[in-house]
């Protein structure tokens, strides 16, 4: 793994880490807003990352939250904005499921999934790499 993703990973984890005790706090936890969730630094340091976070977005979703509500709380009513927040007009919830919870969730997990979510600078620098890989790329063009 690359320094720079080890960094990123890092700064991740560390934000998580902020947003898992922001989500502790009796505001959040008796709260009836989402929006309380995302109101915090840790939230906005996260997407602030960009594209780069949403494989460790993903990765997050699959962390057991058993025993760990806070971690649950993220889970439910965080990641999925942060998902949106990062992709913009690419990832929108179909309006069939909105307002509920676990639907969305599998619906953002098999959106990260499917987009392997690239920036143009990402597919770039692989196509120099793999220059005998072209064919994979022609649509990109």
């Amino acid at each position: 793994m690359g320094v720079l993703m080890e960094e990123l990973e890092s700064r991740f984890d560390s934000a998580v880490k902020k947003w898992k005790s922001h989500c502790r706090d009796q505001e959040v936890l008796f709260g009836s807003s989402s929006e309380t969730v995302r109101d915090c630094d840790a939230y906005r340091e996260i997407v602030s990352m960009g594209h780069s976070s949403l494989p460790l977005i993903r990765k997050l979703y699959d962390e057991n939250s058993q025993n760990n509500l806070a971690l649950e709380i993220i889970q439910a009513h965080g990641l999925t904005s942060a998902v949106r927040d990062i992709a913009g007009d690419d990832f929108t919830i179909p309006e069939s499921i909105r307002g509920k919870v676990d639907a969305i969730k599998s619906y953002t997990k098999k959106w990260l999934d499917e987009n392997k979510y690239w920036t143009k600078e990402e597919v770039e620098r692989v196509k120099e790499r793999s220059k005998d890989l072209d064919w994979f790329f022609k649509d990109s063009k």
